[in-house]
C-alpha cells in the first residue's frame, strides 16, 4: 500500500497569496521607476541634441593661421613640420597640420593668410604656440638660394606666447604675423640667419594699415615706424598693401621707390587704433599731387 503525502490546504493558499503579493509589488515598483529612467534618458538626449544644435561641447576648437610682413628678398622659405598648442589642462597638443612642408612666406602677405590647421582643446587657458621646423629653410636673394638658420629651442621649434581663455564650443582663430625684415647675411659663409619677430594679428589690442601706392614700375616699399616699431609692406601687382599686428599709436609712413627717377612720399602722425583698420589714401610716387618728403630715414 502506497503512501500519498498531502499538504494542508490552508498552507497552499497562504503561499500562493504571498507569491502574488510579491509579484504585484515588483511590478508596481518597476512601473513606478520606469518614468524616471525614461525622463533621465530623454534628458540626456535633449542635452546632447542641444549641444549639437548650439555648438556646445566640453571642447573648444583652435585654428592657427600664419601671415607675413615681407622682406626685400625674393623668397623666404620655411619648413613647417608641426604646430603645438600648450593648454593648461591638456599640456602640449599637436595641431592637425593640413600640409607639412616648405612654405614661401611671401605668398602670405597683404591679407593672404595661411591656415595651418585646427585642434580641439579642453576648456581653460592656452598660453603658448610652438612651430616646429624641418631642415629645408632657405632665403632666395637675386635668384640665388642660401641656407637660412632660425634660432629655435628644443625640438627645433620657436615659441609664441599668447593668452587666450577657451570656452566650451568656441572656435578661436589665432593669426600669427611673422616680420621677415630681421634677416642678416653672415660674412663667414654667406648664409642667412633670421630672428623672426611675431605679432599676434588676431589680438584685439592691435590694428591694421591698408593702402595703395603707384606706379608698379617704381617698385615701391612702404615703411611704417615710430620710436619702438618698424614694419615693412610691399604692395602686390595692383599696388595694394596690408600690414597687420600694428600696436596702437602714431606712426610715420614712408613710401620709397626702389627704381630711380621717382620721389618718395612721407606721411606723418598717422594714427592706428586697436581693433581697427586705418585706410590710407592712394599715393602716386613722383606725382606733384603727392605729399613729397625725402627727409625720413629708409628702413
Amino acid at each position: 500500500m502506497g503512501f500519498v503525502a498531502y499538504l494542508p490546504t490552508n498552507n497552499n493558499t497562504n503561499l500562493n497569496r504571498t507569491i502574488m503579493k510579491r509579484s504585484n509589488f515588483m511590478a508596481m515598483a518597476t512601473l513606478a521607476l520606469l518614468p524616471v529612467f525614461v525622463f533621465m534618458s530623454c534628458k540626456k538626449d535633449d542635452i546632447a541634441q542641444n549641444e549639437v544644435l548650439h555648438g556646445m561641447s566640453e571642447k573648444a576648437s583652435v585654428e592657427v593661421m600664419l601671415s607675413a610682413s615681407p622682406s626685400l628678398y625674393d623668397a623666404v622659405n620655411i619648413d613647417i613640420q608641426d604646430v603645438r598648442i600648450h593648454s593648461a589642462v591638456d599640456g602640449w597638443v599637436s595641431l592637425n597640420l593640413l600640409k607639412p612642408g616648405v612654405y614661401n612666406l611671401h605668398d602670405f602677405t597683404n591679407g593672404k593668410d595661411l591656415s595651418l590647421g585646427k585642434v580641439e582643446v579642453s576648456q581653460g587657458n592656452i598660453s603658448q604656440i610652438m612651430i616646429v621646423l624641418g631642415e629645408n629653410n632657405t632665403i632666395v636673394d637675386d635668384g640665388v638660394p642660401y641656407a637660412l638658420e632660425i634660432p629655435v629651442i628644443a625640438d627645433r621649434g620657436f615659441i609664441i606666447n599668447i593668452n587666450a581663455m577657451m570656452q566650451p564650443g568656441n572656435n578661436q582663430p589665432v593669426l600669427i604675423d611673422i616680420d621677415l625684415s630681421h634677416a642678416e647675411q653672415s660674412p663667414a659663409d654667406g648664409n642667412f640667419e633670421l630672428d623672426p619677430v611675431f605679432n599676434l594679428a588676431s589680438d584685439l589690442a592691435t590694428g591694421i594699415i591698408t593702402g595703395s601706392v603707384f606706379p608698379a614700375e617704381a617698385m615701391p616699399v612702404v615703411a611704417v615706424y615710430n620710436e619702438s616699431v618698424k614694419r615693412l609692406g610691399i604692395p602686390d601687382a595692383n599696388g595694394f598693401f596690408m600690414i597687420k599686428g600694428i600696436q596702437q599709436g602714431n606712426y610715420t609712413i614712408v613710401y620709397y621707390p626702389r627704381t630711380k627717377g621717382y620721389t618718395e612720399v612721407t606721411l606723418k602722425n598717422v594714427s592706428v587704433t586697436r581693433n581697427k583698420t586705418t585706410e590710407l589714401e592712394p599715393v602716386y610716387l613722383g606725382s606733384p599731387f603727392g605729399n613729397v618728403g625725402g627727409s625720413a630715414d629708409k628702413p
